[in-house]
């Protein structure tokens, strides 16, 4: 039996379930945050998880702090770092994103999308090794990317999140309800 924290999310044996369901016309997904609660500053930040496997979903796991609207057009807002975003319709790739700079027109951007044969089947690995000089990107232990510019210095919160958007796809072709499951999130410091 599991416990249901709102009607898009659940945890059952250890499992973190955000799902995107139907009612009355209208879809509904669900997001858990860590603000106020745990935020922590560089790092390695890793999840485990199952992604959904019908269009128009748009699962991630990110971390972003409440500066990004301070200061705009510098690196002192710190930033929204995308560790893992996934939309069904890619197959078995995946994008690594960061934002700085503050949101708007001052806002800066690095993104970079990665292949991963079997990403759409099972639990998968995704992680960010976090330092002041650099972020390293991974996908099931193997690192995918390295970025070294807007490196955020403030202490971030973990969103888990399960989108709908048309940049994910059409949602009204998902047969649904369809999850995005969580086995865990892990930060390590050294």
């Amino acid at each position: 039996m599991g416990i249901w924290i709102s009607d898009a999310v659940k945890v059952c044996d250890g499992i973190l379930t955000i799902r995107v369901f139907r009612r009355q016309g209208q879809t509904y997904s669900g997001a858990i945050l860590s603000r106020g609660k745990f935020e922590s500053r560089y790092g390695y930040w890793e999840i485990r998880c199952r992604l959904p496997q019908e269009e128009g979903h748009w699962p991630a796991f990110w971390i972003q702090n409440d500066g990004m609207e301070e200061n705009p057009g510098t690196d002192e807002p710190g930033a929204e770092i995308d560790i893992m975003e996934y939309h069904a319709r890619w197959g078995d790739s995946l994008l690594h994103a960061v934002h700085w700079g503050g949101y708007g027109e001052n806002m800066r951007s690095a993104e970079k999308k990665v292949s991963v044969p079997g990403l759409s089947e099972g639990f998968h690995t995704f992680g960010l090794r976090w330092t002041p000089r650099s972020y390293r990107f991974y996908v099931d232990g193997k690192q995918t990317w390295t970025l070294r510019k807007g490196v955020s210095h403030h202490p971030q919160y973990v969103i888990i999140s399960e989108e709908i958007g048309r940049w994910a796809g059409e949602i009204g072709k998902a047969e649904l309800p369809d999850r995005f499951e969580v086995d865990y999130i892990r930060v390590y410091h050294r």
